[in-house]
C-alpha cells in the first residue's frame, strides 16, 4: 500500500511509460528528484511563481482578516461587495477565454465550450441574473421557494444556513476539486491508464500541476468548517485557478507551446504569460473595487448593502463568541448597537461578552441599558409579549430568576391568548414558539415554529427558527 502511494506521487522508479507520455511527464525516481522536479521545473517558472504568490496572498489575507480584522472580513465576503465581484470577474474572464478556445482546433475544445457555458451560469447566478443591479422584483416561485427570495437557481437548493442537502453539495464539490485539480494531473503525469484514457479519449484537459495547490486549498475552504465565509475565498481560488488554466491552454495554443512540457516553457514565454496573469489579476481587482464603489453610490443599493453588512457583524460576532474571542465579538456587537441602539438583544450580548472579559462594570452598564429600555417599553404597553420576553431575559442575565420567570410566564400567557384568537396567523405562532422556548417547553416551541414556517414558507426567519428548534428537540 505504501509503495503504491509513493508510485502515485512519482517517488519510486516505475516501469517505462508510453513514449509520448514519458516525454511530457517524466517520473522522478527519488524523493529528492521529485522535489527538484516540482520546485525546479514547475514552481520556479515565472508564471508559476506569480500564480503561487496569488495563492499565498489570498490565504494570508483570509487568515489575517479572520484573526485581526473582522470588519474587513465582512466587507470582503458578503454579497455585492469586493470578494463577490472578484469572483464574478474571474469567472467572466474564464468564460471569455474558454469561448475563444472552443472555436480553435485544440483537442479539448468541447470541454472549453462546456466550461464557457458553466461560467455563464455562475456569472448569472452571482448577480441573480441582473436582479442585484436592476432591482427587479423576484417572480412568485422564487419568493416562495428560494431560500433568499432572489431570482436565482442555486438558492432553491442551498441558502444561508445548514441543511443536509447543502452539506452533501459542499462535500461533493470539495471532493471534485481534489479529484480534478490534484489527483487527475498527478495521475496523468504518472501515466495511469485511466487518466491517459480520459485525456486522449474523453478530451478532459488536466490543470497544470502548479495550480494543484489552488484546488487543494479550495477544497477544505469550500466545506466551511469554521463558518467564517471561507467558501467565498474558495470561490476566489477556484475562479483564479480556472482562469489561469484556461489562459495557460490559450497561451500554449497561441504560441505553439506544449501544455504539459513538464511544464518548462522558455524563459521569455514564461515571463510574458506571467505579465498576462498580473495584468488580468489587477484588472479584476480594479473592476471589483469600482463595481462595489458604484453600488455604494446608489442610496437604495447602499442601504441594502449596509443592512447585509450589519447582519454580517451580528452573525460573525456570534461565531467569535463560540470560539472564545469575546474581544472581537464585543467590537462587532458595538458596531450593531451604534446603528440600532434600542435593540436589547444586542445590549445583552455586549454585556455577556464584557463579563467574559472580566469587565464587570461594563457588564452592568450594558445590562442596565437593556433593562431600562425594556422597562420603558413596559410602562408604555405592558401587554406585549415581546416586551415581557426582553425583560425576562434581561433579569435572567442579572441573576434575578424570580423576576425573569415572572415576565417569561406573562409573555407566554399573552402569546398563547393571541395565538388562540388568530390560529392561522404566522406571527402569532412564531411568538408563541419564542415564549414557549423561554419557559423550556421545547416541544411546543418546535410545534409553533413549524406552524409559522408552514403558514409562510418564504420567511427566512421562520425557517431558521424551525430548523434550530428541530435540532434542539431531535438532535
Amino acid at each position: 500500500m505504501y509503495s503504491t502511494l509513493l508510485r502515485v506521487f512519482g517517488l519510486l522508479q516505475t516501469e517505462p511509460l508510453p513514449t509520448n507520455y514519458a516525454a511530457c511527464f517524466p517520473v522522478p525516481h527519488t524523493a529528492y528528484s521529485f522535489y527538484s522536479f516540482y520546485v525546479g521545473r514547475i514552481c520556479m517558472q515565472s508564471h508559476s511563481l506569480v500564480s503561487l504568490f496569488v495563492l499565498s496572498a489570498v490565504i494570508a489575507t483570509a487568515i489575517i482578516m479572520v484573526l485581526y480584522y473582522p470588519v474587513a472580513l465582512v466587507w470582503t465576503t458578503y454579497e455585492d461587495l469586493y470578494g463577490e465581484w472578484t469572483q464574478l470577474y474571474l469567472f467572466a474572464v474564464t468564460m471569455a477565454l474558454a469561448t475563444r478556445l472552443a472555436f480553435t482546433r485544440i483537442p479539448h475544445r468541447v470541454f472549453f465550450a462546456l466550461l464557457a457555458m458553466a461560467c455563464l451560469y455562475v456569472v448569472g447566478e452571482e448577480i441573480s441574473w441582473g436582479q442585484r443591479l436592476l432591482d427587479f422584483e423576484s417572480p412568485d416561485i422564487f419568493k416562495v421557494h428560494n431560500l433568499q427570495r432572489e431570482a436565482n437557481i442555486h438558492n432553491l437548493l442551498v441558502g444561508p444556513y445548514s441543511t443536509v442537502l447543502k452539506d452533501v453539495i459542499e462535500y461533493s464539490l470539495a471532493t471534485a476539486l481534489v479529484l480534478y485539480g490534484v489527483i487527475y494531473p498527478l495521475a496523468l503525469r504518472w501515466g495511469w491508464k485511466p487518466a491517459v484514457w480520459m485525456d486522449t479519449r474523453l478530451r478532459l484537459p488536466a490543470p497544470p500541476l502548479y495550480l494543484a495547490p489552488f484546488f487543494a486549498a479550495a477544497a477544505p475552504l469550500e466545506i466551511g468548517l469554521f463558518h467564517f465565509n471561507e467558501a467565498e475565498f474558495a470561490e476566489i481560488l477556484v475562479g483564479f485557478a480556472l482562469f489561469n488554466m484556461t489562459a495557460h491552454y490559450w497561451f500554449a495554443d497561441r504560441n505553439g507551446l506544449q501544455v504539459h512540457t513538464p511544464p518548462h516553457w522558455p524563459g521569455k514565454d514564461s515571463r510574458r504569460f506571467a505579465l498576462i496573469i498580473v495584468a488580468v489579476s489587477g484588472l479584476v481587482c480594479g473592476l471589483a473595487y469600482a463595481t462595489t464603489s458604484a453600488l455604494l453610490e446608489s442610496p437604495q443599493k447602499r442601504a441594502r448593502i449596509e443592512g447585509r453588512v450589519l447582519n454580517g457583524y451580528e452573525k460573525f460576532a456570534r461565531r467569535y463568541e463560540r470560539r472564545g474571542r469575546w474581544d472581537i465579538a464585543v467590537e462587532l456587537y458595538l458596531l450593531v448597537h451604534k446603528k440600532e441602539p434600542e435593540r436589547t438583544l444586542i445590549l445583552r450580548k455586549i454585556a455577556k461578552n464584557y463579563k467574559k472579559l472580566g469587565e464587570n462594570k461594563l457588564f452592568w452598564k450594558y445590562n442596565q441599558k437593556a433593562l431600562s429600555i425594556g422597562l420603558r417599553k413596559y410602562r408604555e404597553n405592558p401587554n406585549k409579549s415581546s416586551t415581557n420576553l426582553t425583560l425576562a431575559r434581561s433579569y435572567r442575565q442579572r441573576g434575578d430568576t424570580e423576576k425573569a420567570n415572572q415576565y417569561a410566564q406573562r409573555a407566554h400567557e399573552i402569546a398563547l391568548e393571541r395565538a388562540q384568537q388568530q390560529p392561522y396567523n404566522e406571527k402569532r405562532a412564531y411568538w408563541l414558539g419564542k415564549t414557549a422556548a423561554e419557559i423550556d417547553d421545547d416541544e411546543l416551541a418546535l410545534e409553533q415554529y413549524r406552524k409559522a414556517f408552514e403558514l409562510k414558507p418564504s420567511s427566512t426567519k421562520y425557517r431558521k427558527a424551525y430548523y434550530k428548534a428541530r435540532r434542539r428537540v431531535r438532535p
